[in-house]
């Protein structure tokens, strides 16, 4: 049982930290826009992907936010973004668990 929540923690971490890294660069190629630089961001294979990263793995915590009125930068959105990465690590830890058993007991 201790293993699944250090399972699930390593994977909501992990969650946690890629959002954040795609917010940010989702905001960093919004800011080139202004400089230019858009359309050379734009022809970048990553870019097109990294602009819609955000709002994959942003859900359902960037609808809860909406639907609550929460605004950005507020302990609100913080903790929307912890409780989304801590559901998905779960579901990913869970996910896994699953498809280990499965190949154990098929033998795949």
């Amino acid at each position: 049982m201790l293993r699944m929540v250090w399972s699930v923690l390593g994977y909501a971490l992990l969650h946690f930290l890629v959002l954040v890294g795609s917010l940010m660069v989702c905001y960093g190629s919004s800011m080139a826009a202004f400089d230019g630089y858009a359309e050379a961001f734009d022809r970048f294979v990553m870019g097109v992907h990294l602009d819609v990263l955000p709002s994959i793995l942003g859900q359902p915590a960037f609808f809860v936010a909406e639907s609550f009125g929460v605004r950005g930068g507020s302990f609100g959105e913080w903790g929307l973004f912890v409780l989304n990465s801590l559901l998905w690590g779960a579901m990913i830890a869970f996910i896994r668990r699953m498809f280990r058993k499965f190949t154990k007991r098929h033998d795949v």
